[in-house]
């Protein structure tokens, strides 16, 4: 491998192409060969705490999305995921493959304890999630998003330690470790951290291309994780920009005397590495995403579906608005100090100064700006959509702290360098630290009951069987194996707003259950949505609340308990309509 000019000069202080004779941080064991393993062994320890949160509830509102389809190719042998809005078929493949295996071990053990349970069995098991107990499956597809995050952190690791050294590999992977985005989403089943871990193997194989081109290995590698990747998550087709721009200006050297208005019939006619890499990107898409293209009316449906639907909760403005909410709310809270990206600007800037000029990094720096810069200007905002760009603000932060290392050190020796290696030492361990603990703090939340778990009981226990309660999506799951029988309505997503008041008079209905967060939405935007801010100013005038759940220490949102008031109860209010004003009485 060749040497990299970036940072890379003995005169320098860091040797990119071998390991420096001196540690950065003075401390030998953090350069060793076991330092990894540690930073690994770590990585699994806090996302394992709390991984089988809710459980035998289901509460993460998406993992439904990529688990079902798995369930149905077990039960049904349809391979059709039906449900193409990410599209999300990696993850759904990869489940289905993984829960064959687990029942096969679970079978086993069966037989070996004298208690067989037969493939007949397990699929009744399945068919009646979410009333039969779903843990084995959830929570071995959780472990599974464990695995991927790992895996994301060694690929970090060994594009680090490959292409620039050992140090930024090492502390890329102590970050991407430690942060807690990338922590939540590890937990989760769901595409974001799948995303993320085939785009960093994909960029990973692009940067060993760049070495060793021209031999097509890792072309077809980096092509053909990239199709993974998309087939996972459509917004990571982003990162097919660095690969196919590669391609042609490897292309364009092999044939300087080609003209440009030729290029395109030569690109046809012959093997060229962008052909080759198109080839591939589209063969990794196809393997885990093929009913995008053999169901395609229905994966337009679903795409133009999750266009559309307006999440009044994630509401952005496109541009500066939306870039500022990313950094102060999202970037900077990953190790939870307010000038963590201005550490991270200065990597991209010292990659992009001319001194430290480097084609390579270049290209594998252009798909997280290129990511963030398109992301910022949809109309919708979600913290989990700079996942994938996580494990490349974890490189950018390291090499801003190695240049600012190079930068003071250089033209210091013996004690004064020593003193700053201290200095450096002491201050990424007081960043570091409070993250760590923010970290063990949110692991511990999660093996507590869940206040939706607890709304649950409590209505069991204290409201009268038989009752009429109408609730809403992201509550408690009161349909989900009853210990008291209830009439129930749920308005799911649609919300409670979506119907008026008298609504639930005609039906009889007796409570409403409301997610407070969602309430707290729509009367922050009620200029946007008036209709439904006035239906809930409506509620809490009209009936009484008579339990908030809010348990301190225990994970989940906060749900209102409103009881509506018997009839021939008489209520007075006004009521605004058309400039009007009008005295209405209502009997409740």
């Amino acid at each position: 491998m060749r040497t990299v000019p970036f940072l890379g000069s003995q005169s320098a202080g860091l040797n990119m192409s071998r390991e420096p004779k001196h540690s950065f941080m003075g401390v030998k064991i953090f350069l060793s060969k076991y330092a990894i393993l540690l930073v690994l062994v770590f990585a699994a320890l806090i996302r394992l705490i709390g991984v089988d949160y809710g459980l035998p509830y289901l509460y993460f509102p998406d993992e439904h999305h990529f688990t079902y389809p798995a369930f149905r190719i077990l039960t049904e042998g349809d391979l059709n995921p039906h449900w193409f809005g990410h599209p999300g078929s990696f993850v759904t493949y990869i489940l289905a493959i993984l829960w064959i295996v687990v029942i096969g071990i679970h079978m086993l053990l069966g037989a070996l304890s004298g208690n067989p349970t037969t493939f007949s069995d397990i699929q009744q098991q399945i068919a009646g999630i979410p009333h039969s107990d779903p843990t084995m499956f959830y929570l071995s597809g959780r472990i599974l998003m464990i695995v991927f995050s790992l895996i994301t952190i060694y690929a970090l690791y060994i594009l680090g330690k490959k292409h620039l050294n050992r140090t930024i590999g090492l502390l890329s992977a102590f970050l991407l470790a430690i942060s807690p985005l990338f922590i939540d989403f590890s937990r989760r089943i769901r595409t974001d951290v799948s995303s993320a871990m085939l785009i960093t193997l994909s960029l990973l194989f692009l940067m060993n291309f760049f070495d060793d081109n021209p031999r097509t290995k890792w072309l077809v590698l980096s092509s053909l994780f990239a199709g993974f990747s998309v087939a996972s998550k459509y917004t990571s087709v982003i990162v097919v920009c660095p690969i196919l721009i590669y391609c042609v200006i490897c292309d364009r050297k092999a044939n300087k005397s080609l003209p440009f208005r030729r290029y395109v019939v030569y690109f046809f006619r012959q093997k060229t590495n962008l052909s080759r890499a198109m080839l591939w990107i589209f063969i990794g898409f196809f393997i885990f995403a093929p009913f995008v293209i053999l169901d395609f009316p229905s994966a337009f449906r679903d795409i133009s579906k999750e266009l559309n639907m307006d999440y009044f909760f994630a509401i952005g403005q496109p541009g500066l608005d939306n870039y500022n909410w990313y950094i102060k709310e999202v970037l900077n809270p990953q190790l939870s100090q307010p000038f963590y990206i201005y550490i991270v600007l200065l990597g991209l800037l010292f990659v992009l100064t001319k001194k430290n000029r480097e084609p390579k990094l270049w290209l594998l720096f252009l798909f997280p700006v290129l990511y963030f810069v398109l992301t910022g200007l949809g109309g919708l905002r979600w913290s989990r959509w700079m996942v994938p760009i996580l494990p490349f603000t974890s490189l950018l932060f390291s090499i801003g702290i190695c240049a600012f290392y190079k930068g003071i050190t250089q033209s210091v020796t013996g004690k004064a360098k020593a003193v700053w290696i201290i200095t450096l030492t002491v201050f990424l361990g007081a960043l570091s630290y409070p993250t760590i603990v923010y970290d063990f703090e949110q692991a511990n939340l999660l093996t507590r009951s869940d206040r939706r778990t607890i709304a649950k009981e409590w209505i069991e226990e204290n409201l009268p069987e038989g009752s009429t309660i109408a609730y809403e999506a992201d509550g408690p799951l009161l349909h989900i194996r009853p210990k008291r029988r209830f009439e129930l309505i749920d308005m799911s997503w649609q919300r409670i707003t979506s119907r008026p008041f008298r609504f639930y008079e005609r039906k009889g209905v007796e409570y409403l259950l409301i997610n407070r967060f969602s309430k707290s939405n729509i009367l922050r935007r009620a200029g946007k949505y008036p209709l439904k801010a006035s239906r809930y100013e409506e509620i809490e005038k009209r009936a009484q609340l008579i339990r908030v759940f809010n348990e301190k220490g225990h994970p989940g949102g906060v749900y209102e308990l409103y009881k509506l008031k018997k009839k021939g109860d008489c209520h007075l209010f006004w009521k605004p309509n058309l400039k009007l004003i009008h005295l209405d009485l209502y009997f409740i």
